[in-house]
Formats: structure tokens, sequence, C-alpha cells
């Protein structure tokens, strides 16, 4: 499955307001990427090609985007194609301020060996733009830590409980996932 083309005008008028191409209308850019892509690895598809995956990891005479990521497309893919990743399954964002709401999360190992891991869950109110903002992990309005074992060559489903703030706005929810060796991923989704 080839996907993920380019983001032209139009599209960016629709999904964020604006013709520009925009800080903002690059990181909508990449949750579609993420979501799309870990879509596809829930549902286990064999091939994933993300169109222009290239053009991602370089910086072609522009300025680095983050110190480790050349654009919000390539920090978004970095863990959606990471061979132990995390994925939050939501549908539907929209949720009563206060509620309490049980999200299907996703455990993706496509290595030979059991995984421990441990993964922080969190909501914020600015965006952790792909681990690119880890700042915005200092003050969250929600945090909970979790340790879980992925069986080898799995994708395992899990739910977990999350508080949403009583104020009414927009917020990020994010499942950081670390393993034994230190590399971190993410799902991110807002709400």
């Amino acid at each position: 499955s080839e996907y993920i083309e380019g983001f032209p005008p139009l599209r960016r008028l629709k999904w964020t307001g604006s013709l520009e191409d925009t800080e903002e209308s690059k990181l909508v850019y990449a949750q579609f990427g993420l979501e799309q892509t870990e879509a596809m690895r829930r549902l286990g598809y064999d091939g994933i090609f993300p169109y222009m995956y290239a053009m991602w990891t370089k910086r072609y005479n522009r300025p680095m985007w983050k110190p480790e990521f050349p654009t919000p497309m390539y920090a978004a893919l970095k863990s959606a194609l990471a061979p132990v990743a995390i994925s939050i399954d939501l549908f539907n964002r929209n949720f009563e301020a206060g509620e309490k709401i049980s999200i299907p999360v996703y455990f993706i190992n496509e290595t030979p060996l059991y995984q421990l891991v441990k993964v922080s869950y969190y909501i914020t109110s600015s965006n952790p733009e792909f681990l690119g903002a880890p700042e915005v992990f200092k003050n969250p309005v929600f945090k909970k830590h979790r340790q879980y074992r992925i069986g080898p060559y799995s994708i395992e489903k899990k739910s977990f409980v999350y508080s949403l703030p009583e104020k009414e706005g927009k917020y990020y929810l994010s499942a950081i996932l670390k393993t034994k060796d230190g590399k971190k991923v993410i799902s991110q989704r807002i709400v």
C-alpha cells in the first residue's frame, strides 16, 4: 500500500483553514501520516510504503525542524514504523469535559524477542510534536506509568482508562513507549 501523498493547498485549506504551508499544516499532515500508518500496522498489512519517505528524512537545503527530526512527518513515522511500537485506537475524539474514558491501546512487536516496555500515558494542553517537544510533558494535565510484557511477533490489544480535564478545550492524548534499551516512540491524538 502506497500512501501519504503530498499535502496540496486545497487539502491544507480543508484541514487547517489556510492555504499556506505553515508549521501547523506540517503538524496536521504528520498527524494524518502517523494515524494511517498505525491503523495499517494494527490491521497487519504486509507492505506499508509511505510515499515520498525519503523527502521527509532529509533537509534538502531547508533548516532542520528539530535537533533529531528533519521534518514533522519524519518524527511521526519514526514512531509509527518502529519495530516495537504503540498505537492509540481512537476514531471519535469528542468527549465531555471530566469524562472517564477507556481507550484501546495496541502494542506491536515485530521482533523475535519478548519486550518489557514502560509506557507513560499523558494528557497535555500543548502538542508533543511526536516527541519533538518534550517540555510539554513536564506539567501534564494527566499522567500515569505502566509496564507491559509484549510477546514476540505480536499485536496485543489492551485498554487504558483516562480521566479527561474538567475544563473544555483541545488536548493531546499521548502514549510514550520506552524499550529496555531506552528508545522512545509515541502515539498521540488530539481530543
